[in-house]
């Protein structure tokens, strides 16, 4: 439900039937965000509820602040893509010139315990989203997660670690810089992004040696569209950690928790435990090679057909291998009208010696 309560003022109710999602295969466990298996529950829950303010009488240009529950992304995704189940938060956003956004957004991530935000978890972000001319865009971001409870913060993400005792009061701030590039050129369309990562977590009760985050991460796509057909190819790099020592070099994602935009794979990183040991976890711990092919036989109907060769970037013990596996996907698209369409997504894994 969209509202305008005013010339400058809009606002938005969204409301969806509330999945129970349970782990894959086990009915017995429910989470609140989702591993797995998914069956349409009897609730409803809110996915936005937020108003907006949108003038240029205070700073002479475009601008406006956004407060409530929302979507939330920063940049293309690759670090943090919320879009699924959205945040409390509150957005402020500028349009200095023409096509030329800057977005600074906090967001709520996790409360804990309601009577001490000292063990919440918040995100802190600023983007910039200059349009260099209508097909090409670029960006630049800059995030900040913060939290005293550390363990909290590593199961919200997509980091296998456990917190030592000696951390339990420890604080966290982790750090991340993205870029982005996205647009055509003739008819060849791309897509790169790259995500460097650092803060650390400090003990705060005593001598314990400081935890330093250095994961990093890219992703690099390209198409070319020949009517009917649509040749695609995608490379993406997550790293992992293998050593034991004081830097935490896997790429730690906040992902969505549903089919990642980054890897589109129907059954790898949405149905099985990834390379960064659990569900959903974007392109942590992932080397991944893509190529597809989109295929219009007629205007309102598109096959796509996708190939994935999957690597763990780090090995995840000694003694397995790195080698994931390759997934086929098929995802069959069909426009029924303007405002509706319909799809088929399926995909099979074929699961290598990691597994």
């Amino acid at each position: 439900i969209d509202v305008k309560t005013a010339p400058n003022v809009t606002g938005r109710i969204h409301l969806e039937t509330d999945p129970e999602n349970y782990t894959w295969g086990d009915t017995s466990t429910v989470t609140p965000a989702g591993q797995g298996g998914v069956k349409r529950g009897t609730r409803f829950s809110i996915l936005e509820a937020w108003l907006a303010y949108t003038g240029s009488g205070l700073l002479g240009v475009p601008a406006g602040i956004k407060v409530g529950h929302m979507p939330v992304v920063v940049g293309e995704g690759t670090f943090f893509d919320h879009r699924r189940y959205g945040d409390d938060a509150i957005l402020l956003y500028l349009e200095p010139a023409k096509g030329t956004e800057i977005n600074l957004v906090t967001a709520k991530l996790f409360e804990n315990t309601a009577t001490d935000n000292t063990d919440d978890i918040d995100l802190y972000s600023l983007m910039l989203t200059p349009k260099l001319d209508k097909d090409n865009t670029i960006g630049l971001n800059y995030s900040m997660v913060n939290s005293r409870d550390i363990n909290s913060v590593i199961s919200a993400g997509t980091l296998t670690y456990t917190a030592p005792a000696t951390y339990a009061d420890a604080k966290a701030n982790l750090q991340n810089v993205g870029l982005f590039a996205k647009g055509k050129i003739s008819d060849i369309g791309y897509r790169a992004t790259a995500d460097f990562q650092f803060g650390k977590i400090k003990d705060i009760t005593g001598p314990v040696t400081d935890l330093k985050f250095r994961g990093w991460g890219v992703t690099l796509g390209a198409n070319y569209k020949l009517d009917p057909v649509t040749l695609r190819a995608n490379f993406i790099y997550g790293s992992g950690d293998d050593d034991a020592d004081n830097k935490i070099e896997q790429f730690m994602t906040f992902p969505a928790t549903v089919i990642d935009p980054n890897i589109p794979t129907v059954v790898y990183n949405y149905r099985v435990v990834t390379a960064a040991g659990a569900i959903g976890t974007g392109i942590s711990n992932t080397t991944a090679y893509n190529l597809g092919v989109d295929y219009s036989p007629v205007k309102d109907l598109r096959l796509a057909l996708d190939y994935w060769l999957l690597r763990a970037s780090k090995k995840i013990a000694d003694d397995v291998s790195k080698k994931v596996g390759s997934e086929l996907d098929l995802k069959v698209t069909y426009k029924l009208s303007r405002n509706l369409t319909y799809f088929i997504n399926s995909g099979i894994l074929f699961s290598g010696k990691m597994y």
